[in-house]
């Protein structure tokens, strides 16, 4: 929490990204190194789906050391993609994790020490729920980005030994979805922005009636407040 203050500091806007970035390098950093050898050993799976193929075509009896050795790389892949995938996940949910607790007490340290003119409780409560709650989904998955960007690199390689100019197919289409779903995150932005209007306005409301349970019982709107919370 206090790395991240110090760095929100000299950093002098109101941007998020880079003081995160400087105050968790080591957590950001720790699903590199599995999310590398989960991409290793997916590609291998063409290789040796290739090397299955050619030993059941190879009829002869001296393949049969060919044929354990395929076993134990059978073994060898998937183990290891679920192991990769094991140690990816939990360093991506560790960092999430961090990133979560240090944004709760900013936020929490923030509406403490600020007046009443100026904060509001449901937005606190807000920002301690679904805007952190968003930042935490997106450090979990900021890797499959270019994490993707070398599988598409490593795709088109494999593609182009097989294929050869014809590869430029898939990639033609994968650019043009990509170019449409630019587009149409274009209009996002402010839907987003309503859609997080409505969220703060429900938290406000399910927060004050937390708060006051006892006094909606003894005057009977229970099932009134109820069915404001539900619309």
């Amino acid at each position: 929490e206090k790395s991240l203050q110090s760095q929100k500091a000299r950093n002098g806007s109101n941007s998020l990204r880079m003081p995160l970035v400087k105050s968790f390098v080591l957590p950001f950093l720790a699903p590199v190194v599995p999310q590398l050898f989960l991409i290793g050993f997916q590609y291998s799976q063409a290789f040796f789906i290739q090397a299955v193929i050619q030993y059941l075509e190879d009829s002869n009896e001296d393949t049969n050391s060919f044929g354990y050795g395929l076993i134990g790389a059978c073994g060898l892949i998937y183990v290891g993609m679920a192991i990769s995938n094991s140690f990816y996940s939990y360093y991506a949910e560790r960092a999430a994790t961090v990133v979560r607790a240090a944004l709760c007490a900013l936020v929490y340290r923030k509406t403490t020490h600020a007046t009443m003119e100026t904060t509001s409780e449901a937005a606190s409560v807000t920002l301690m729920s679904r805007d952190v709650l968003a930042i935490c989904q997106g450090v979990r998955t900021m890797h499959l980005l270019w994490s993707s960007l070398v599988q598409v690199a490593l795709g088109c390689w494999l593609l182009y030994t097989k294929l050869g100019p014809s590869f430029i197919t898939p990639i033609a289409t994968v650019c043009i979805c990509s170019a449409i779903l630019s587009w149409r995150m274009k209009f996002a932005r402010k839907r987003q922005t309503v859609w997080m209007e409505k969220i703060q306005v429900r938290v406000a409301l399910t927060a004050a009636v937390i708060s006051d349970m006892k006094l909606f019982k003894m005057l009977g709107m229970s099932d009134n407040i109820a069915e404001m919370i539900n619309e």
